[in-house]
């Protein structure tokens, strides 16, 4: 492949720089010489190149061998052979052994604009006579080094919401080339120069706050540069810390009428509960609620401002219902309460004919009625399920009944509010039951009485 490269003088055709030879030998005369001779020291020809030196550009500054720089375009330029027959030529590689083809006439060549990655490069340059003899390649060291400092490792990271006043504050800089310069770094948060030390094994500029930082927003500022100048981009990150716990309040059935109180008594276990969430710098994210018949769950909740529905522990009598919040930081607030009167008002219910104790017969009718007149009912035999279903008949049949234990449980309901829906609170708490059993032929059956369902809706 061939490039066109600029000369002093004139415009030619040259080939590119040749990729890296694993031979430390050069070329010459058709066969290869040592580097260095056996005395370590290269034979002089009279047509051997006696310097070679660079700069940024033909009228540019000079660059100093194997010195970190930042330009990457070089503009090499040799001398020509003092003695011996006249120089037809001059070949040249980088990072190689220059081959035996002609790349310039003139004594110069410019490297093409922003031709080299970062690195350390060897250019290297030889002449031929016109009786077609190579003199001894003269090399030229060139360090490169265009890019700032790699960064890395925000601590802590842009937006991070802390509940610790002192964290460390750190970023990781590291430039594989010319190196972080120490004197170049400088920290400061929200505005303020703060003494942060850089480890140049690790990279790390790191702060430790010896005071507590304050409650809010803090905005960390870091500037760096390598050793040549090359910058980085100012990092520009803020993080919030919150050392307060929140603020909460709950209030049973809030009435709204002016100050923010709560009902004092209620019929029904469904409950609203108004949730008031205080944070002055991250804010409430979550919240935990309970009843005092349970104790505190172990999971979090999404914050509501209104809880609709919530049910009692349902059981007359004073009821309380507790809170605790969480912000953003972490930090969770004392427990708040509210407590209210719950007088459930639902029917009784009563067996009012039926078998019991022990029985022959392997049938059962029970009829029963409710302290409501428009009462419906649902019953259920031994461990059956409860029908779902209301109905208003008032009696029961079962026939078939095996020898042994049984029992018969029947509770009322009626719908107060209206809403054609029977709600749990609108059903008898404690429904009515019979125990009995049925004896077949001559035998003589022990009762044993069933287990009895938990009545624990109202205290009496």
């Amino acid at each position: 492949m061939q490039f066109t490269v600029s000369v002093v003088g004139e415009t030619m055709t040259a080939p590119p720089p040749t990729l890296p030879a694993s031979s430390a030998a050069f070329e010459v005369l058709g066969g290869f010489v040592a580097s260095v001779a056996a005395d370590g020291v290269i034979p002089v020809r009279q047509y051997d190149i006696e310097w070679l030196r660079a700069k940024t550009s033909v009228t540019g500054a000079t660059i100093v061998e194997k010195t970190w720089q930042v330009d990457n375009d070089p503009f090499f330029y040799w001398s020509t052979p003092g003695g011996g027959l006249d120089v037809v030529g001059y070949s040249f590689a980088l990072d190689a052994i220059p081959d035996q083809l002609i790349d310039a006439q003139q004594t110069s060549y410019q490297y093409p604009t922003d031709g080299m990655l970062d690195g350390r490069y060897t250019f290297s340059v030889m002449a031929q006579n016109t009786a077609s003899n190579w003199g001894n390649p003269k090399s030229f060291e060139l360090w490169v080094d265009t890019q700032p400092p790699a960064t890395s490792g925000l601590s802590p990271t842009n937006g991070a919401i802390l509940s610790e006043n002192q964290p460390s504050i750190e970023v990781t800089l590291l430039d594989a080339y010319s190196g972080v310069d120490p004197n170049a770094l400088r920290m400061t948060l929200d505005g303020r120069s703060v003494s942060a030390q850089f480890d140049p094994q690790s990279g790390r500029f790191l702060y430790a706050p010896s005071a507590r930082l304050s409650d809010g927003q803090t905005t960390v500022r870091v500037d760096g540069a390598d050793a040549v100048g090359n910058a980085i981009t100012p990092l520009i990150w803020s993080f919030m810390i919150d050392t307060v716990k929140p603020n909460g309040t709950v209030v049973i059935n809030a009435r709204f009428d002016g100050d923010l109180e709560g009902e004092t008594e209620t019929n029904t276990i469904y409950v609203t509960l108004t949730v008031g969430a205080e944070d002055a710098t991250s804010g409430v994210v979550s919240m935990r609620v309970w009843n005092d018949d349970g104790s505190e769950p172990t999971t979090w909740e999404s914050v509501r401002g209104v809880v609709a529905d919530w049910a009692l522990q349902p059981v007359d009598g004073a009821r309380i219902v507790y809170i605790r919040l969480l912000d953003a930081a972490g930090n969770v607030s004392d427990v708040a309460s509210d407590t209210i009167q719950l007088a459930i008002d639902a029917p009784e219910t009563w067996i009012t004919g039926g078998p019991s104790g022990v029985v022959a017969e392997a049938d059962a009718t029970f009829t029963f009625q409710s302290s409501d007149l428009a009462a419906v009912y649902q019953y259920r035999f031994d461990d059956e399920p409860w029908p779902g279903a209301w109905s208003s008949t008032a009696s029961a049949a079962r026939s078939g009944l095996t020898s042994g234990n049984h029992y018969f449980t029947v509770k009322s309901a009626a719908d107060a509010d209206g809403s054609g829906v029977i709600e749990p609170d609108e059903e008898d708490p404690t429904p009515a039951q019979r125990t009995w059993t049925v004896v077949a032929g001559d035998g003589v059956a022990q009762p044993v009485a069933p287990e009895q369902p938990v009545k624990y809706w109202r205290q009496e």
